[in-house]
């Protein structure tokens, strides 16, 4: 719950999903055998809420679920232990939370729902995901909300939402009273048919997306994330936005309400042949942007470059390293016509890939030690802490974009502590 508390916004709903359970009648799915975990003994362990837990035997499980679960009057906790796959075998969700419950999901893959409004999950009340995988569900026939729709207050934690489908926000369609958080988690190959192909937000409460990786998301308009008008206040933070695809405008970032970007990433991105703003996109609303790079825009079918900001009055924040000049940005810090000098996406630590600056004896990363230290926050996209001294010059900055470069004595010890694996396994030696 560390990222809860790390946010005071978040407070309210950190307190309820930690506070102790109501008196109820918590379960055990199955008695130690694949075959004792049936649809029927989970509707008996969710009947009164709790904790619910599953005794499946070693091996991964899969339940067949055949109509959604309703979750109303009760906070209930399922905890999958990283073993147990709920898949709807119908057109139908997996679970529906009223405006009464309180639905908390740790260490569970669900897969293949088909919700109305939320493929897997329609939330209206309190839903806090941990740790899991939502994977090929669709709001069916041409619902919001691939994944989740929420209506409620919603957090999403370490957590992959991959190859889920909708109209609007493929992964999440955001319509909620209390505030969403999306932290730590992996948003890959979503699809909306108009916009969000990960995310579609408009609604009149606090949404952040934080220390997250979008990767190969598509849509109309915004092909990771698409801002309504109706949004009250959008913030991105220490994020990567790479390989997303909008036909028309914004394939990483698609604004028609207010958005706050701080140190992200959005680089590679793909534009359809009319469309513009590969990076970011505003039609509407107060959008700001620092600390960020935003590069490589290409044609979705083509390698031809296209601009990285679209639309008007995108405010500059300062500190960002833009590879053309169509952002106009011209405050304090900023770099436009600069090639960031990125690496490829890689494990560089974290729960998520990033794109590390190039820091070597040949060259250093325009974006390295070129932050303002008043927009950084304290962690960067992997968790590690900022700022370090990346290009090796004695005074600490934070970086521009989504990750901190270590310091040039912690790169080359992590290098050689490779490189002495890598010889021992040559060797024969573990």
């Amino acid at each position: 719950m560390m990222l809860l508390r790390s946010r005071r916004p978040f407070a309210v709903l950190a307190l309820a999903l930690c506070a102790p359970l109501a008196a109820s009648a918590a379960g055990t799915v199955g008695v130690g055998t694949p075959e004792s975990c049936t649809e029927a003994a989970l509707d008996a362990a969710l009947a009164g809420g709790g904790v619910v837990d599953f005794d499946c035997g070693a091996l991964p499980v899969v339940i067949e679920i055949t109509a959604a679960k309703t979750i109303a009057d009760v906070e209930t906790t399922l905890d999958g232990d990283g073993v147990v796959t709920l898949a709807a075998v119908a057109d139908v969700g997996l679970f529906t939370v009223a405006s009464t419950g309180t639905l908390t999901l740790r260490d569970l893959t669900l897969q293949d729902g088909r919700g109305a409004q939320g493929g897997a999950i329609a939330n209206a009340g309190g839903l806090a995901i941990f740790d899991c995988v939502l994977r090929d569900n669709a709001a069916f026939p041409a619902g919001d909300g691939g994944a989740i729709h929420n209506t409620g207050t919603l957090v999403v934690s370490r957590t992959v939402l991959d190859d889920n489908a909708a109209t609007r926000g493929g992964a999440i369609a955001n319509a909620g009273v209390g505030p969403l958080l999306v932290e730590d988690s992996h948003f890959v190959g979503n699809a909306a048919s108009d916009r969000g192909g990960a995310l579609f937000t408009n609604a009149n409460n606090l949404a952040t997306a934080s220390r997250s990786l979008f990767e190969g998301n598509s849509a109309t308009d915004g092909g990771a994330i698409a801002v309504g008008s109706a949004s009250l206040a959008v913030t991105v933070r220490n994020s990567t936005f790479t390989q997303n695809a909008a036909d028309d405008r914004g394939a990483a970032l698609y604004a028609e309400g207010p958005l706050t970007v701080r140190n992200a990433t959005l680089a590679s991105n793909r534009v359809g042949g009319d469309g513009d703003g590969g990076a970011l996109w505003r039609s509407g609303g107060a959008v700001r942007i620092g600390n960020s790079i935003l590069a490589g825009t290409t044609a979705i079918f083509a390698s031809d470059p296209f601009a990285e900001c679209g639309g008007s009055g995108i405010t500059s924040d300062g500190h960002n390293v833009v590879e053309d000049a169509s952002c106009g940005f011209a405050a304090a810090g900023d770099l436009a016509d600069t090639d960031p000098a990125l690496l490829l996406l890689a494990d560089n630590g974290g729960p998520t890939r990033t794109l590390l600056p190039v820091v070597n004896e040949v060259s250093v990363s325009p974006a390295v030690d070129a932050g303002d230290p008043a927009l950084c926050d304290a962690l960067d996209q992997r968790g590690a802490p900022r700022p370090r001294d990346g290009d090796g010059d004695g005074e600490a900055i934070c970086d521009v974009g989504a990750v901190e470069v270590p310091e040039p004595a912690a790169a080359a010890g992590a290098l050689a502590a490779i490189a002495a694996l890598a010889a021992r396994a040559r060797h024969g030696c573990v």
